[in-house]
């Protein structure tokens, strides 16, 4: 029902003025903050080794490390699952 109202929206005379503000927020605000996203998590995953057994860390920094690679990626890829199989064609 939402997205039939969401729809019914775009139909109207200010339609093209709501479609364009929604565009105009995906690609300048919303794409910008997934790339971000995305090279925090690249550059996590690549430098894991090195930022959990540096020569300076204590011994809880691997085991903190752990923690918020569990709270980060266990919401990215349960979110993800969802969102490719939770919605059928």
């Amino acid at each position: 029902m939402l997205g039939i109202g969401l729809s019914a929206l775009l139909c109207t005379n200010i339609g093209w003025v709501l479609f364009d503000m929604i565009d105009h927020y995906i690609s300048s605000y919303i794409i910008v903050g997934i790339v971000l996203l995305e090279c925090i998590s690249v550059g996590w995953i690549f430098e894991a080794e090195t930022t959990a057994k540096g020569p300076d860390q204590h011994a809880g920094h691997e085991r903190g490390l752990s923690f918020l690679g569990i709270v980060y990626w266990v919401p990215v890829v349960t979110i993800c699952f969802y969102a490719h199989f939770g919605y059928s064609d």
